[in-house]
């Protein structure tokens, strides 16, 4: 197992032999010197991880493979090392159009978003893109997959979430590994956060009323937010086509538009958080909504998860129960174009139900 893993990491590096070299050291320190969980529970003596936080990566991960999912050998193990750097994330995105600037990657094709290990390296390349007059962000992350070519072990920064969190990354993680489609990015991510909050909702329901409540509001929220998120596109959309039709001396008015549209998308994301909460909480570890100043390259990491979030939402109810719908999303990532599919389905299915109240019927799930 270790040469293996060696061989195909150092392979990767001629890709980009600096920056991938750098990344692949630290994913061979964590595969090297992982934990079995099993065998750690079974252990009397006190570890450095919660014995119950342990429990519940199992449990998640049972609860995943019995919907259908594939978690190969990832989530049987863990790492307590305390030197795990923070994984930092990169995006960038011009400022005047919705588009993202992409990075290749074997596999997985091209993604929006370059991960480091290093907060002065992912600053510098934050620093770079700006040179390039892009808009920019940079972001941390708890947890990420290697889609089933490695044994992913849950890392500190996921077994520290809160249960409900813990239970959505595990099962949204392990369904990256179950299907991935090469440079659909937001199909893929999108599914994958409809699976982990639904997964993590379910799994609770009837068994612990607090947790479930927690799973199903923040379940409800992010249907939300989606819809004031796909306004907000659609204005910008709007912006950025009047943008192509005047010159230059235009961008001071075009800059101040957008950020009026991203101040009515952080008053809406407020309003829908008050909604579903009442009070409204401090934002969440694992939340994907950008909670400060917003520009394009924070919208798009963001709109990422979210896109057709709803829609989707849509499809579960068609489905009628989310082992079926994980079958169908599986059956959709091997078609051409995911999102039209889905469309198709839920035109054929002849369901009008209008966006926010498909969001609201989720506290009945």
């Amino acid at each position: 197992m270790k040469l293996r893993l060696l061989a195909i990491l150092c392979s990767l590096t001629f890709l980009n032999s600096c920056y991938l070299t750098k990344v692949s050291y630290v994913q061979a320190r964590i595969l090297l010197t992982k934990k079995d969980i099993s065998e750690t529970l079974k252990e009397q003596k006190e570890t450095k991880v919660s014995k119950d936080k342990l429990s519940l990566v199992l449990e998640s991960r049972k609860f995943a493979e019995d919907l259908g999912l594939t978690p190969h050998d990832s989530y049987l193990s863990y790492s307590d090392l305390d030197d795990i750097p923070t994984i930092y994330v990169v995006s960038a995105a011009e400022k005047f159009k919705l588009k993202s600037k992409t990075w290749w990657y074997p596999v997985v094709g091209n993604i929006p978003y370059k991960g480091f290990f290093s907060k002065e390296e992912a600053e510098q390349e934050n620093k770079d893109l700006i040179e390039l007059d892009l808009d920019t962000s940079v972001r941390t992350t708890s947890a990420y997959s290697t889609l089933g070519w490695f044994d992913d072990p849950i890392l500190p920064s996921t077994i520290n979430l809160p249960d409900e969190e813990l239970a959505n990354t595990v099962i949204h993680e392990i369904s990256h590994g179950t299907f991935w489609k090469p440079n659909y990015v937001s199909f893929n991510e999108t599914s994958s956060n409809t699976i982990g909050h639904l997964g993590a909702t379910l799994m609770f329901k009837g068994k612990d009323q607090e947790l479930y409540n927690k799973a199903k509001k923040s379940l409800i929220f992010e249907c939300l937010a989606s819809l004031d998120f796909k306004e907000a596109k659609d204005s910008l959309t709007l912006l950025f086509e009047r943008a192509l039709l005047m010159d230059a001396t235009q961008n001071k008015n075009i800059e101040a538009d957008k950020k009026q549209i991203y101040e009515r998308l952080k008053d809406k994301i407020r309003q829908s958080r008050q909604e579903v909460y009442k009070v409204v909480p401090e934002q969440s570890k694992s939340e994907n909504k950008p909670s400060q100043d917003i520009n394009n390259s924070t919208f798009l990491s963001s709109f990422i998860y979210l896109d057709g979030f709803s829609k989707m939402i849509e499809l579960y109810y068609i489905k009628k129960d989310l082992k079926s719908y994980i079958s169908e999303i599986k059956r959709i990532s091997s078609t051409d174009n995911p999102t039209a599919e889905i469309e198709k389905i839920i035109f054929d299915s002849g369901n009008n139900v209008e966006p926010r109240q498909v969001c609201l019927n989720l506290d009945n799930i």
